[in-house]
């Protein structure tokens, strides 16, 4: 007679590489892969949003004029959370300083000679011969421009910032690729899991990203992708 499972047992849809589990939905679709990547099925992608940010400092002014301080501001960066538009630093006394983004929420305090950091911008402040006054202060014009690989998908890694690093855009690969050849195998088409379950044991993460934290991340997203570690496949239910 045929063996029913028992209470303490589970079943697993078979895969040949064990990647692919099943008690998920599988769907599939076709994306186009940057060139010069080498990567094997079950890589973690993400695709590139093509958005590239540009930050450059105006003059600096007051309300009504040019500063009372000759101080300069240097080592502009833009980070992963910034956003087009206008960010403003007003001094409010001769060393300290706010920082406001473009929709007029505070960013954080700073001082001159220390290098300020946010998530959105930073940069350093020097004090000049002559001292900053309340009400002083720099405009930092940050623009949006579409980068050359927008549309593209690659290897998603954890320091990102061209939008592959969001796990709204991440992917699965379906199958072994090799775009690294130019010509005819440059930013070529490749087939990728959408949806479905899937064993993260198999899988190839980039730089600073592991299973655990994925797995959050997709489920905080809403994703249609699911992850399962060996700790959990080995589990009696």
């Amino acid at each position: 007679m045929p063996y029913a499972f028992e209470p303490s047992m589970r079943s697993e849809v078979f895969s040949p590489d064990q990647l692919q589990l099943g008690s998920q939905p599988v769907l599939t679709d076709t994306v186009t892969l940057a060139a010069g990547l080498t990567l094997p099925r079950g890589t973690l992608i993400g695709q590139q949003t093509g958005n590239v940010y540009a930050m450059a400092a105006a003059a600096a002014t007051t309300a009504g004029g040019a500063n009372t301080g000759n101080g300069t501001i240097a080592n502009l960066s833009a980070g992963a959370e910034v956003v087009a538009g206008t960010y403003r630093v007003n001094f409010t006394a001769a060393t300290a300083f706010a920082v406001v983004d473009p929709e007029g929420e505070t960013l954080g305090t700073g001082a001159t000679g220390v290098a300020f950091a946010s998530p959105q911008v930073g940069f350093t402040i020097t004090a000049g011969g002559t001292a900053f006054a309340a009400g002083d202060g720099f405009s930092l014009v940050v623009e949006e421009t579409a980068g050359s690989g927008a549309g593209l998908y690659v290897q998603a890694t954890a320091t990102a910032t061209d939008g592959s690093e969001d796990p709204r855009n991440w992917l699965i690969l379906a199958e072994d690729a090799d775009t690294s050849a130019t010509g005819a195998n440059a930013a070529t088409p490749v087939p990728v899991y959408v949806s479905g379950e899937f064993n993260a044991d198999y899988m190839t993460f980039g730089p600073g990203l592991a299973a655990t934290g994925v797995k959050t991340a997709l489920r905080q997203v809403g994703s249609a992708l699911f992850l399962k570690t060996s700790g959990v496949l080995n589990a009696i239910v």
